[in-house]
């Protein structure tokens, strides 16, 4: 997820009872896409030397979000993961800080497999 503020949203419903990685933000073309400033490189390494078995992409449904997200997807492409997203019980260019909890629940549990693209 981006923010801590995201983290206390998806708290508050109480659907997910899992483990958390905070980026602080998120990729931004005019900032030449600096993962290591986010944090990107210490989730893909505790994804390799943890025993993660899903990982929930939670990045708001924005610009910046998707393109994140699918960084993520690209780096991790070589790994037997499984990665989900958040489903669309947020509409597009929302933040997730924003949304109630009946919307955080579904999207929760709507989420879907992300496909990973073959190289």
């Amino acid at each position: 997820m981006e923010d801590t503020k995201d983290l206390i949203s998806i708290e508050r419903t109480g659907i997910y009872h899992g483990l958390y990685h905070v980026l602080h933000g998120v990729l931004k073309p005019a900032d030449k896409f600096n993962t290591v400033e986010l944090g990107i490189d210490k989730l893909i390494n505790r994804i390799h030397t943890a025993q993660i078995k899903e990982l929930i992409l939670a990045t708001n449904l924005t610009y910046e979000g998707e393109l994140t997200a699918m960084f993520i997807v690209k780096e991790l492409g070589d790994t037997d993961i499984k990665i989900t997203r958040i489903a669309s019980g947020l509409p597009l260019g929302s933040d997730i800080e924003y949304a109630d909890q009946l919307t955080l629940k579904k999207a929760f549990k709507s989420r879907e497999i992300v496909e990973k693209e073959d190289e």
